[in-house]
């Protein structure tokens, strides 16, 4: 995941919130992700993941969660979408504020 996720968006920030690792950018959060005791869970905006439901749909999804039990379930190439999708949600959010 890191290493897509520094690919994507280089200048993204890393920290650790709610104990997760948490990427930001431009002072808002890009994602994040964590480890459960049978699966892993990628957090993004909910309008992003809500926009890619039908892709996502083979996965178990929460309002800003994707679920995976291994990480060969989870289609990178639209996760790296996701990912460029919301850092041009940032930047728009911020243009119009």
């Amino acid at each position: 995941m890191r290493s897509l996720i520094l690919a994507t968006v280089p200048d993204a920030l890393e920290s650790v919130k709610y104990k997760m690792p948490t990427y930001d950018c431009d002072g808002a959060m890009l994602c994040a992700f964590t480890s459960q005791k049978r699966y892993m869970s990628l957090y993004m905006e909910p309008r992003i993941v809500d926009r890619h439901r039908p892709e996502l749909k083979h996965l178990n999804l929460g309002k800003s969660c994707i679920r995976f039990k291994s990480i060969d379930q989870l289609p990178l190439d639209i996760v790296g979408q996701m990912l460029e999708e919301t850092v041009e949600a940032i930047d728009e959010d911020q243009a119009s504020s």
